[in-house]
């Protein structure tokens, strides 16, 4: 732990958690307005202040890639989620880091599913899982994974693909009701 870390008091961490949470929150309201451009506008902001985490960054560049897929900005987005991958895979964070990758690779899965380019999504898809089926038990994320994957193949007309993947997100659905 760094001397400046450790001068900090608990309080004072505190109080910047909770203003990073309002800062975020505010971005976050904006999206779920379906105000994307002001979200878009928002979380730009965060990325330039000098203060800002690399963990904040990626939440940032995810959030950006949101409102860009919204705005039907998907080469934008791509790069927002590339942007965040990149820091993802920088960070390691230890039991969050393997599923916030996933979550990025189904992301960019989608933005590529978006534009028609069945091979890329699958692609990304096939690399989310790959993550997921290291994490135990079951990440409730397979599921959605394999349903990506199986609509994928339905685009492509492979549809004896599509059933079994189909299949396997409705097995892991009923073993883990929500």
């Amino acid at each position: 732990m760094s001397d400046e870390n450790t001068s900090k008091s608990p309080t004072t961490t505190v109080t910047s958690d909770m203003q990073q949470n309002a800062l975020f929150s505010r971005g976050d309201h904006f999206y779920w307005k379906c105000e994307y451009e002001k979200a878009k506008t928002h979380f730009q902001t965060i990325l330039l202040q000098p203060s800002i985490s690399l963990l904040d960054s990626a939440r940032c560049y995810s959030s950006l890639g949101a409102a860009n897929t919204k705005l039907q900005k998907y080469e934008e987005a791509l790069d927002n989620y590339h942007k965040q991958l990149d820091i993802l895979k920088q960070l390691k964070v230890p039991n969050k880091g393997e599923g916030d990758i996933a979550k990025c690779f189904m992301s960019i899965g989608m933005i590529y599913w978006l534009q028609r380019n069945y091979a890329q999504a699958l692609e990304y898809q096939e690399k989310a899982l790959k993550i997921l089926s290291t994490i135990t038990p079951i990440h409730d994320l397979t599921s959605k994974v394999y349903k990506n994957i199986a609509n994928s193949y339905v685009k492509t007309k492979e549809f004896n693909s599509a059933f079994m993947y189909f299949e396997k997100a409705l097995e892991i659905d009923h073993q883990n009701p929500k």
